[in-house]
């Protein structure tokens, strides 16, 4: 994790050296080391040291959750939430299209993609899970794979509980947080990995605001 100080120090230099409340909209869905919510209680690394400098700043933090969906209308309206986080310039480029975006100078890496149970990796799955919102990367479910099915599910751990119980072959996201949920639920040797007819993509989380630019100048 020391890695990620640096950067967000930088960015949070830059906020305005006066009182003010900064909302930061966070998704539904956690998103462990970076943002765990857990009955309302937000934690992990981005709002411990978001905490610690918005005091030395004069500022004041708070969180807003939302379905993802509604995330990403939240963003362009007025008064609702000030930054968000995590946010991608590629993710739901079709609403973004006619915005103007704003993105941190800072980023934190990830890597997602299709993940299976260690012992299917080298099958091409028939029915994959995703979050709903969520927007598949690095291939396309028409050109690539039409016989592919792919279902929306609500939550994280809804995704690992059908995952085990094989009622999708698949699921996709980011492998790191995957497993944190699998720890917390198999009972079994078994291990989540990449599916090998798929090939993961890299990406960054960044803060990202429509209507307060300034906070990420």
């Amino acid at each position: 994790m020391k890695p990620l100080i640096v950067p967000i120090i930088f960015f949070l230099a830059l906020f305005p050296l006066f009182s003010q409340e900064v909302v930061v909209g966070i998704s539904e869905y956690p998103y462990e080391p970076y943002v765990i919510l857990q009955e309302n209680n937000v934690s992990g690394v981005i709002p411990e040291i978001l905490t610690l400098f918005a005091r030395e700043k004069n500022l004041s933090i708070s969180y807003k959750s939302y379905p993802l969906k509604r995330l990403h209308m939240q963003l362009f309206r007025e008064e609702m939430i000030d930054l968000r986080f995590p946010d991608n310039p590629a993710w739901e480029a079709v609403l973004k299209h006619s915005r103007q975006m704003h993105y941190s100078s800072f980023s934190v890496p990830f890597d997602e993609g299709v993940i299976c149970l260690e012992s299917e990796e080298e099958r091409v799955p028939r029915k994959l899970g995703i979050l709903a919102g969520f927007t598949l990367d690095g291939f396309s479910v028409e050109n690539d794979f039409p016989d592919l099915e792919v279902v929306e599910v609500g939550s994280i751990d809804s995704l690992i509980s059908m995952l085990l119980i094989q009622r999708v072959d698949a699921i996709y996201m980011n492998l790191e947080i995957a497993d944190y949920h699998f720890r917390e639920q198999a009972e079994s040797d078994q291990s989540l990995v990449y599916c090998r007819r798929f090939k993961p993509v890299s990406g960054n989380y960044y803060f990202s605001t429509s209507l307060n630019h300034q906070l990420l100048r």
